[in-house]
């Protein structure tokens, strides 16, 4: 094997390497999030659960949520599959209705399809 390969292959090993680690201290900033007071408000770490497209964690961190207002509107919503068209553009608009409802902080399915829609 050449020197440029070998050296290509060992870059692409620290970079593959690197996310992994970024990966899992997304992973304990998401569990952070949600066990940081005694309600574990699934709130609080929807938007890093969906970035690190961990939808069935969040559906089953939803499905205890039973004290949540916007558990039953949610669960529907998670139960999607945002790959396809109809529910990709559902949960855009969903996005955008919160963020004109000035609802930033808020929980939004939509979010990580509304940046992949804009990119």
């Amino acid at each position: 094997m050449d020197e440029g390969r070998r050296g290509e292959k060992a870059k692409r090993r620290i970079a593959a390497d690197a996310f992994e680690k970024q990966r899992a201290q997304f992973e304990v900033v998401a569990r952070n999030e949600y066990a940081k007071s005694d309600m574990k408000n699934p709130v609080d770490c929807s938007l890093f659960y969906l970035a690190l497209k961990k939808k069935a964690v969040l559906q089953g961190l939803w499905r205890m949520a039973s004290w949540n207002r916007e558990q039953g509107a949610t669960q529907r919503l998670l139960a999607n599959n945002f790959d396809d068209p109809k529910w990709k553009t559902a949960a855009l608009k969903n996005a955008y209705a919160l963020m004109s409802k000035r609802r930033f902080g808020e929980f939004s399915p939509g979010e990580p399809a509304k940046s992949d829609h804009a990119g």
